[in-house]
């Protein structure tokens, strides 16, 4: 299931998951800046274009230059070893932190 997390977990036990980004929008593949301005756009372009289960977003806010995302907090397990969304996210974020 999610062996490779939790053998990451056993080797550094304060390992915490990142749930806060900020995305650029020069990193963002969007057609129409205008759009992110409603939080409906920000989530449809979370689940569709970065592959993230809307079940995990907390909130996201766009103030013309980055895109936050916020994620609810995830238990460790729930991060699949082929669940590219989120090491995806953490690549594609400028800055990220856990809570």
């Amino acid at each position: 299931m999610c062996k490779g997390i939790i053998a990451m977990k056993k080797q550094n036990k304060n390992l915490a998951l990142e749930d806060y980004f900020l995305i650029s929008t020069d990193n963002l593949d969007i057609s129409s800046i205008e759009d992110f301005d409603y939080e409906f756009y920000q989530l449809e372009y979370c689940e569709n274009s970065l592959d993230i289960p809307i079940h995990f977003i907390e909130y996201t806010s766009f103030d013309g230059n980055e895109l936050e995302i916020c994620l609810k907090k995830i238990d460790v397990c729930e991060i699949q070893e082929d669940d590219d969304w989120y090491f995806q996210l953490k690549n594609l974020a400028k800055y990220s932190r856990a809570s």
